[in-house]
């Protein structure tokens, strides 16, 4: 529910351990399905990024062009959330999901 100190370095081991063991030796690359790790924030544990939804992948720093979508961290900062029961009928998906947590 919180990001302590080295957190956000396990997630990324995690997932990364998971999307390599996948493939047994002589297996093609294009076997390999993404790892994705979900992490459901009760605060805001990037200050600096004040909004419900942070999605980070391998992208090239300047252009943000995306690598692969192969290595995905999500974080729902639910601090962020913005809907009651009175707008929920027009949140997006990810508002609604986060409302249902």
């Amino acid at each position: 529910m919180s990001l302590p100190p080295g957190m956000a370095q396990r997630v990324v081991f995690y997932s990364a351990q998971t999307w390599v063991r996948q493939l047994r030796e002589g297996q093609n690359y294009d076997a390999l399905r993404p790892a994705i790790s979900i992490c459901v924030l009760a605060g805001a544990s990037y200050r600096e990024l004040a909004q419900l939804h942070l999605d980070f992948r391998l992208r090239e720093k300047s252009q943000s062009t995306t690598l692969t979508d192969d290595l995905q961290r999500h974080f729902l900062q639910l601090k962020h959330l913005q809907v009651t029961a009175e707008t929920l009928y027009n949140a997006s998906a990810i508002e609604r999901w986060c409302w249902l947590l």
